[in-house]
């Protein structure tokens, strides 16, 4: 089994055995036919990968691609425009889109918004100050932005990014404040493991320690069968994740500069969205 397997699967039997519910009748989430989306949760997981290991699992297929394409959106083009999404063929986000308003057709001041302003753009600073000054403790990205809450199509699953030079490894902790184990964790940890690659690639340093710390980490009422069924699927040898060498300018990548070898997986299974 590999590394990621076993977490996952370890996971599901977390909420399984340990989770508490939101019974009650002011769940915000829906299913897409109005019926109240209750779930099940747990709060403040830390999931800690080492170096040699790809967190994408084989329990079930994750289409990998959707969440290096959502890398490429928020990170290289720092775009939240929905006519780039349609663009690069990213789907998942089409129900936040707003309909309305000075953000039309966008996710609002989300995400990418928040990646430069008055300037001031936090991956370049990111970028050079790794470059520059790796010992400082203050290599950070973050989406938070409490003055802007009210135009955001979401208020940020993942937020916080801190990167730390360990000698000649770059390690890189991200935070969630919520996180939907059937079908934002598998696309959330190999996509920002694919992010730590990348900017560990551009600023000379070896790949590190990928840490997740997830706040409140839930899966669905109707998620729940499905999941404990997954726990008995065969799992694979661990695939390979490979980055396309062109050189150390980060937005000279794509999401095409991505490759994913010996990917051998349990079949997809879907899983309704809430939203």
């Amino acid at each position: 089994m590999s590394v990621a397997d076993n977490k996952y699967k370890k996971i599901i039997l977390d909420i399984y055995n340990n989770g508490t519910c939101n019974s009650d009748n002011k769940v915000r989430a829906k299913y897409a036919d109005g019926t109240p989306a209750y779930c099940k949760s747990v709060f403040g997981r830390q999931i800690v990968f080492e170096e040699d290991v790809v967190p994408l699992l084989t329990c079930k297929q994750v289409y990998w691609k959707a969440g290096i394409k959502e890398l490429d959106l928020f990170w290289i083009q720092q775009t939240t425009k929905r006519e780039a999404f349609e663009k690069i063929g990213l789907k998942f986000w089409n129900e936040w889109f707003l309909n309305e308003g000075p953000f039309k057709d966008t996710l609002g001041t989300s995400y990418a918004y928040q990646m430069e302003r008055n300037g001031r753009n936090q991956v370049k600073e990111l970028l050079h100050n790794l470059k520059r000054n790796p010992a400082s403790k203050r290599h950070l990205v973050s989406f938070w932005n409490y003055e802007e809450v009210q135009n955001k199509a979401l208020q940020e699953c993942c937020w916080a990014f801190q990167f730390h030079v360990r000698e000649d490894k770059l390690d890189l902790l991200l935070i969630q404040r919520s996180c939907d184990l059937p079908l934002g964790l598998p696309t959330n940890w190999n996509t920002y493991r694919a992010l730590q690659m990348l900017v560990a690639r551009c600023t000379g340093y070896k790949l590190g320690r990928f840490i997740h710390q997830i706040g409140n980490l839930h899966y669905y009422d109707r998620h729940e069968e499905s999941l404990l069924k997954v726990i008995d699927a065969p799992v694979y040898e661990q695939p390979k994740l490979i980055l396309k060498d062109k050189g150390d300018d980060f937005f000279n990548y794509s999401w095409e500069d991505f490759s994913v070898e010996n990917y051998s997986h349990s079949p997809f299974v879907a899983f309704e969205i809430a939203i």
